[in-house]
């Protein structure tokens, strides 16, 4: 089997007598694409798979309120959180 792969810590790989297994953690949309599993023989029998990573949907917990009022000079301080710490 061969393996083209750029360094990353978020994609391990383990190959045994008769199978590999291939894992990326934390997918992100660059790792999109075809990726392929070929047997390093003449024949080159290969079976390849498409991945496709969807963005998250990330949804608030604390919204900002619809309508504020404030006199002039005041401290107006405004929230809003989400559920996933990842969002950006």
């Amino acid at each position: 089997m061969n393996f083209v792969l750029e360094k990353d810590k978020r994609i391990k790989y383990h190959q045994d007598m008769t199978r590999c297994i291939f894992r990326i953690f934390k997918t992100t949309k660059s790792d999109e694409g075809e990726y392929t599993c070929q047997i390093d023989d003449d024949r080159g029998v290969k079976t390849s798979g498409y991945l496709y990573v969807e963005e998250p949907q990330w949804r608030f917990e604390t919204k900002l309120p619809l309508t504020l009022e404030g006199d002039e000079n005041d401290k107006i301080e405004l929230e809003c959180s989400v559920q996933d710490e990842d969002a950006e």
